[in-house]
């Protein structure tokens, strides 16, 4: 059998909407989502989990890139509040999309199939090279114009001088947990890494930080208004075309 028709067969095996129905918006931030689902999925073989995402319609399967990370659902969740919802959350056993371990995927036969589609970090970094590359975010436009030279970090309106910096890489960091002023952030909050020259954001130096986590003690990431904006644009044109592949 060939490998591209045992990919048909899995990618048919989990065609159907995992999703049961119940979205719950994050009452403290209205632009995350929390998705029931039903097993089996990469967190859990045989119990219903959250899966996280910036997208209010439901995840066409399991393993779609629009997910951030996986959370176990508590008991009884669909009759509970969203204030409810997150008071009972365990986060300490959040685990992010394409994190699951090789003996969870292979216990869900979820495999080859994760191995097809993009992961939510892979989607992020794009979505915001592209951002930077089309130069639409405002903020940091004014920032490397003030900057003009060097390596900057930049956490939402609170930006690092240069000076401060030394011979440091520029990082976009996430807005969760902003450094002090001449600070630089923690690993785990550090996106990715950039250059500005003549006051503007040299985009092909971008580089993915490798330690940066997207939810951590200080919460789920977040982004500038116009970051988020184009990556919520990005994860819906990857779901419709993991949609289109998945349900021909």
């Amino acid at each position: 059998m060939s490998s591209s028709l045992v990919l048909r067969r899995l990618r048919a095996r989990f065609s159907h909407n995992q999703a049961t129905g119940t979205v719950v918006a994050d009452p403290r931030r209205p632009s995350l989502f929390y998705h029931l689902v039903e097993p089996p999925t990469p967190l859990a073989p045989a119990s219903d989990v959250f899966a996280l995402s910036f997208l209010s319609q439901p995840p066409p399967n399991a393993e779609a890139s629009a997910i951030i990370g996986w959370i176990p659902a508590p008991f009884g969740a669909s009759s509970l509040s969203p204030e409810q919802l997150l008071q009972r959350l365990s986060w300490r056993e959040f685990r992010e999309n394409g994190e699951c371990s090789r003996s969870t995927l292979s216990t869900t036969g979820l495999t080859p199939f994760v191995a097809a589609l993009a992961s939510f970090k892979q989607v992020l970094h794009k979505s915001i090279y592209a951002s930077l590359r089309d130069q639409k975010d405002e903020f940091w436009l004014s920032s490397a114009k003030q900057l003009q030279e060097g390596w900057m970090h930049i956490h939402g309106e609170s930006v690092l001088a240069a000076s401060e910096l030394g011979a440091q890489p520029p990082s976009t960091s996430d807005q969760r947990n902003p450094p002090a002023l001449g600070r630089i952030g923690d690993p785990d909050d550090i996106i990715a890494s950039v250059l500005v020259e003549k006051g503007v954001v040299r985009p092909e130096t971008y580089q993915p930080m490798p330690s940066y986590r997207v939810c951590t003690a200080d919460g789920v990431l977040q982004l500038t208004p116009q970051l988020l904006q184009d990556l919520v644009e990005a994860l819906q044109r990857v779901t419709e075309g993991e949609q289109a592949s998945v349900n021909p």
